[in-house]
C-alpha cells in the first residue's frame, strides 16, 4: 500500500482526482498532483503542530510553503508542485468546499541567475528595529528581538511557551520541526525584552499564561498575526515578510564569519549545504557597495 493509498480518502482527495480524470488527465499526472497535495498537508502539519484542515489554509501558509520549496528544491520541481496546489484549492473552492482559495494570488518562483535568499540590508533592519522600539509595545519588541536573534520559523515563534524561556542562565528551547528540538543562548536584547515583556505581562494577568507570546484576547499568536505585526511596520520603510527576517539573520551570521554548520544549527537547517548555497549569493546592495569600494 502506498502512502497515496492511505490518504485518499482525507482532504477531498478522492474528490479531486475523480475532477482529474474528468478533465482526461494523464494517470502519472494525477498521482503527480495528488503526491503535491500529501506532501503539502504533511508540511502543514509539522509546521504548525496541528493537523491539516483544507479550509484552515490560509495564503501566509502557502508563501510559506513557496519560500521552503526555494530553500529545498530545483526552481521547476517546486514550481510543479505550486502549479498542484493552485489546481487543488481551485477545484475546493469551485465546489464550495472551501470558502476561498488561499492559493489565489501566489505566483509561480522566478528564477534569474544564481537562487538568491529574498533577504534585506543593515540599513532596513535599523530603520525597522528603531520604529518598533519608537512605538514601546513591550509585546511587539519582545517578537521583534526573538525573531532577529534566533532566526526561529514563524510557527517556532507562536508555539513558544514561557517554560522554554530560562532568563538566569539565558537559554532558549525551541522546538521545531518533527519533533526536533534546539536550545541556544538568548542573546542579550531578546533577554532584556522578554523580561519586560514578562514582567508587564504578568502585572496584568497574575495568574499567568502557558504561551510566551500572546494577543491581547490572551490567545496564542497566528503565524498570519505576526506577520500583520511586521507588516505594520515595514509597509512605510520596505515592505518585508517574516520569513525575510531569518533570511537576514542567516545572511548576518555568514557575514560575521560563523561556519555554515553552527548556523544551520542554530536556526534548525536540515541541510547546511542547501543553506550555504542559498544564503552566500550576495544581494544587489552587497554587490553595488562592492563596487564602490574600488579604489
Amino acid at each position: 500500500m502506498t502512502k497515496r493509498d492511505l490518504f485518499i480518502d482525507k482532504f477531498y482527495l478522492n474528490e479531486y482526482r475523480n475532477y482529474l480524470m474528468e478533465m482526461d488527465k494523464a494517470l502519472t499526472t494525477i498521482n503527480l498532483y495528488v503526491d503535491n497535495v500529501i506532501q503539502f498537508a504533511e508540511w502543514y502539519k509539522e509546521s504548525n503542530m496541528t493537523d491539516f484542515h483544507v479550509e484552515d489554509v490560509t495564503g501566509i501558509d502557502i508563501r510559506d510553503y513557496k519560500a521552503f520549496l526555494q530553500e529545498k528544491d530545483k526552481y521547476t520541481t517546486a514550481n510543479t508542485k505550486l502549479a498542484s496546489l493552485k489546481n487543488y484549492f481551485s477545484f475546493l473552492a469551485r465546489e464550495k468546499l472551501i470558502k476561498k482559495d488561499p492559493t489565489y494570488n501566489i505566483n509561480k518562483i522566478k528564477v534569474q541567475g544564481q537562487p538568491q535568499a529574498k533577504s534585506f540590508d543593515e540599513k532596513v533592519y535599523r530603520a525597522l528595529r528603531k520604529a518598533i522600539y519608537k512605538e514601546g509595545n513591550p509585546r511587539v519588541i519582545g517578537i521583534w528581538e526573538v525573531l532577529t536573534k534566533t532566526g526561529c520559523r514563524v510557527s517556532e515563534l507562536c508555539n513558544l511557551k514561557v517554560s522554554d524561556v530560562d532568563l538566569t542562565n539565558s537559554q532558549l528551547t525551541i522546538y521545531g520541526k518533527g519533533g526536533k528540538y534546539r536550545s541556544l543562548k538568548l542573546h542579550k536584547d531578546a533577554k532584556i525584552a522578554i523580561q519586560d515583556y514578562l514582567f508587564r505581562m504578568r502585572k496584568y494577568s497574575p495568574e499567568g499564561v502557558q504561551y510566551l507570546f500572546v494577543s491581547t484576547k490572551r490567545g496564542k499568536y497566528s503565524r498570519s498575526a505576526i506577520w500583520k505585526i511586521i507588516n505594520k511596520y515595514s509597509q512605510h520603510i520596505e515592505h518585508i515578510s517574516v520569513h525575510q527576517i531569518r533570511h537576514f539573520v542567516c545572511r548576518s551570521l555568514l557575514r560575521n564569519g560563523v561556519d555554515v554548520a553552527t548556523i544551520a544549527n542554530l536556526v534548525g537547517h536540515s541541510n547546511p549545504l542547501t543553506l550555504l548555497r542559498y544564503y552566500s549569493t550576495p544581494l544587489d546592495s552587497d554587490k553595488a557597495l562592492a563596487v564602490d569600494s574600488l579604489q
